[in-house]
């Protein structure tokens, strides 16, 4: 598991019209309708811009930039009921992956949330609904070729007279397509706190922690792959690293698995090499002089054989059996 934190550097909203006839809370004035936009599931539209700045990023340790353009439209259901509709549209801009490469820009996968909630509330407002990720990536850097789905609910306290406003956003979105790119199983928590002086201002901290249930030993699988066979001075880490990998690397010559490892192609350990090298699949198809879908098909092909997931587990596998 890997969980990481980020802050949000930057947020406003921008408010377009009132759409729902009974919102939540009856709010009027500058201070109530900055509560407004401190409620993610408030019965107006309205498009949020946040913009998150993650630093040292990458083997350059450069910054990664996200600004997240976030609609909200909300429907009456009925009386009673409100459908409040959320879509993250995430337009990014990562650090190069490697020394030598340039940035990547572009738009990332689309988080659409759905929050059923009452439409009269007292103190307390609260959401619940489906989360579903989209995979409308611009470049293959940005983006899994997987769609998502799971949970998602909102909790938030909002009093009229009150300064203060505070809650939490969550959600857990687990792959459920199987597209060749690696599965992913990933959860989201945002608490929030806002405080509101006169004139419309308000003060607000709202931390993003990430999760990743699926990253459980990365770190040591890229670190394995990453020893150099021939340093005398590292060579002694390598079966070290191996064993607290246990089963994620073999280290053993009379494997079960070694004739699938065997049954690799030539291409697919051309292939391989250059994924070891840390090459794209956009950078391996224009050295090949091949289509990117062939590179995607072979690395598919690669980790089925392997038995992985994760280029860096096929990495750590295949110089384990002296493919590499």
């Amino acid at each position: 598991m890997n969980t990481r934190t980020r802050a949000p550097l930057i947020g406003c909203a921008l408010f377009l019209s009132v759409v729902a006839e009974r919102p939540a809370i009856a709010d009027t004035g500058e201070a109530d309708a900055a509560k407004l936009a401190q409620n993610p599931i408030a019965s107006v539209i309205s498009v949020p811009f946040q913009n998150n700045a993650n630093l040292n990023v990458g083997p350059e340790r450069d910054t990664q930039n996200v600004l997240n353009v976030q609609p909200v439209v909300p429907f009456s259901l009925s009386q009673n009921w409100n459908l409040i509709t959320r879509t993250i549209i995430p337009v990014i801009s990562n650090p190069a992956a490697a020394p030598g490469d340039s940035r990547t820009n572009g738009i990332g996968d689309v988080l659409f949330s759905a929050f059923l909630s009452p439409t009269h509330s007292s103190g307390w407002i609260w959401g619940v609904g489906p989360a579903i990720q989209a995979p409308t990536h611009s470049d293959e850097k940005l983006g899994n070729d997987n769609w998502g789905l799971g949970p998602t609910f909102v909790v938030l306290h909002l009093e009229k007279g009150s300064p203060w406003v505070y809650g939490v956003l969550a959600n857990n979105v687990w792959s459920v397509s199987n597209s060749g790119s690696h599965p992913y199983n990933k959860g989201l928590v945002q608490p929030f706190i806002n405080y509101n002086m006169p004139k419309g201002w308000y003060l607000v901290s709202s931390p993003i922690v990430t999760v990743d249930w699926k990253a459980r030993g990365t770190l040591l699988e890229r670190l394995y792959a990453a020893l150099p066979k021939d340093d005398a001075q590292l060579s002694d880490l390598r079966p070290y690293i191996a064993t607290l990998l246990g089963s994620r690397v073999s280290v053993k010559t009379d494997d079960p698995a070694t004739a699938s490892y065997r049954a690799l192609s030539r291409r697919e350990i051309e292939i391989l090499q250059m994924i070891a090298d840390g090459m794209s699949n956009k950078r391996i198809a224009q050295s090949l002089g091949i289509a990117p879908e062939t590179v995607k098909s072979c690395a598919k092909s690669i980790f089925r054989k392997l038995a992985t997931r994760t280029r860096a587990h096929a990495v750590a596998r295949a110089e384990a059996h002296g493919l590499l």
